[in-house]
């Protein structure tokens, strides 16, 4: 039998060697959409993957807006996109350290994520659509272990036969912890070490984050509560603090004793959950399982494969849904968005003209068109004359879309964006942008926006309070130190304009 069989495995490797390669483009794969009213999850997992993710969605939605002071509601659509490999999250331009990723947009949130062998993937996707609620909830004034943490707590939801278990242990995070490496408290506490966290730091950087969440909500006594040592930090923060020194001052703990409280937590009373009826947390929804079109697929990837910063993907796959009638004049437009992107104004034009000719009432494309003439005016370096020519006729399409009855955090942020080009009244910029960071709460370049258009009327304590915001929130470098320097020129103006 042995030898049979071995005579089986060189023949099939003799015929591998001589056939061609057949593998299909991503797009062209074995695809599915499962969707329900809330969510629609783009697929290349099994179906019962697939359903299993979408039910743990309408679960975390559910238990989100029982609590008054949250919004379950995206601002903007979420579309959720989930690969088999790691080749493939890498083939769209996804970093392969991470099992997901959660990407805000003006126009529409992405979740990006891979299927994990041996783990389960709705903890992903749960991890990062909880940080699109935890920002969108009250904006980003939280510190990077908060955030981590957290998402990971409200994350951690499952499913039973009758009954749903929420707030459970996070196995892995509960592995890592067994092992010798914990970070030092301080390094947990300063959003600011993360950039220079080795992979294993980082791994158990999500590990004590979530500990410390889960201890905070849970320890006894509790005393200030977990809601209540937030808001004491945030006004730590506030008042110049640390963030080491203000979650010592908000939660009555030295950073010092931190690690040993956390370790006498996770030996003796980790981890308390709880585990209801399923029937009060997840009501029956209707499910829809359809195959999805290639170009469509293509269509969605290039998006994605573009906020990564791969061109060269988006392209390809833009090209891919060009060929369909479908989808033609998004990727047009998509097309026109890659050579922006590439900084080839001119010749990007003809492919927004001509996505606009064969969708003229299309939102999408009218915003990318609109998008484009702003894109040239600030970036081409053309005559003062053809500047403010684009940035008429920026301004003139942002209209014509916004009297379709598409008003959306990213029509009124380019506006406004517009608006300052062409010194507009200050106060009606500053309008449009509230309008938007309040739709769309957790979208830091809008928040950056604003920050400039407070200080532009004088604001500067709100102008301020925002960009300490986006300090503890954003994991953008070259943001962040823009925010510090803004912080410290306006701190003078603020000064002085005290009483």
């Amino acid at each position: 039998m042995r030898f049979l069989l071995l005579r089986a495995v060189i023949a099939l490797v003799a015929l591998a060697t001589f056939l061609p390669a057949t593998a299909a483009e991503l797009e062209d794969r074995k695809w599915i959409e499962v969707k329900s009213e809330n969510f629609t999850i783009l697929s290349r997992l099994s179906k019962k993957e697939s359903i299993n993710m979408l039910r743990h969605m309408e679960l975390l939605r559910n238990v989100v807006s029982r609590a008054e002071s949250w919004n379950a509601e995206a601002g903007v659509p979420t579309v959720i996109y989930a690969v088999k490999t790691e080749k493939e999250f890498v083939e769209v331009g996804a970093d392969d350290r991470f099992a997901g990723m959660f990407i805000s947009g003006l126009r529409n949130n992405v979740i990006f994520m891979r299927g994990v062998y041996g783990a389960n993937e709705s903890s992903i996707i749960l991890h990062e659509y909880a940080h699109h609620l935890t920002n969108n909830a009250d904006g980003y004034t939280y510190p990077k272990w908060y955030l981590e943490g957290y998402a990971d707590w409200l994350g951690s939801l499952s499913i039973k036969r009758k009954t749903v278990e929420l707030f459970g242990p996070v196995l892995g995070r509960l592995y890592t912890l067994q092992d010798q490496g914990w970070l030092p408290a301080e390094l947990l506490l300063d959003s600011s070490s993360f950039a220079s966290l080795s992979d294993k730091q980082i791994d158990f950087f999500y590990a004590q984050a979530w500990l410390l969440v889960h201890f905070l909500f849970n320890r006894k006594p509790q005393t200030p509560s977990a809601d209540e040592g937030l808001r004491l930090y945030m006004k730590a923060r506030a008042n110049g603090l640390d963030e080491v020194r203000s979650f010592e001052e908000a939660f009555g703990i030295r950073a010092a004793d931190l690690n040993a409280r956390l370790k006498m937590y996770l030996t003796e009373e980790c981890c308390i959950y709880y585990e209801p009826p399923i029937e009060g947390y997840l009501p029956e929804f209707e499910t829809m399982v359809v195959t999805p079109d290639a170009a469509d697929i293509a269509l969605g990837l290039a998006g994605i494969a573009l906020k990564f910063d791969n061109d060269a993907g988006a392209e390809q796959w833009y090209r891919v849904a060009a060929e369909n009638d479908d989808t033609r004049a998004r990727a047009l437009a998509g097309l026109g968005n890659v050579l922006v992107y590439r900084e080839e104004f001119d010749a990007a034009e003809s492919y927004f003209e001509d996505a606009a000719a064969l969708a003229p009432d299309d939102p999408e494309v009218l915003l990318d068109r609109s998008n484009y003439w702003l894109a040239r005016a600030l970036g081409s370096g053309s005559t003062t004359e053809k500047k403010y020519e684009d940035l008429a006729a920026a301004a003139a399409g942002y209209d014509y879309v916004e009297s379709l009855g598409m008003v959306t955090p990213e029509l009124l942020v380019s506006s406004a964006r517009v608006m300052s080009e062409l010194e507009v009244s200050p106060e009606t910029i500053v309008a449009k942008l509230e309008a938007a960071t309040q739709i769309m709460p957790s979208h830091v370049g809008a928040h950056a926006d604003l920050a400039v258009a407070y200080a532009n009327v004088g604001s500067y304590k709100k102008a301020i309070r925002v960009l300490q915001s986006i300090l503890a929130w954003s994991h953008d470098q070259g943001l962040t130190s823009w925010a510090r320097s803004m912080i410290l020129q306006l701190q003078t103006y603020a000064d002085a304009s005290s009483p």
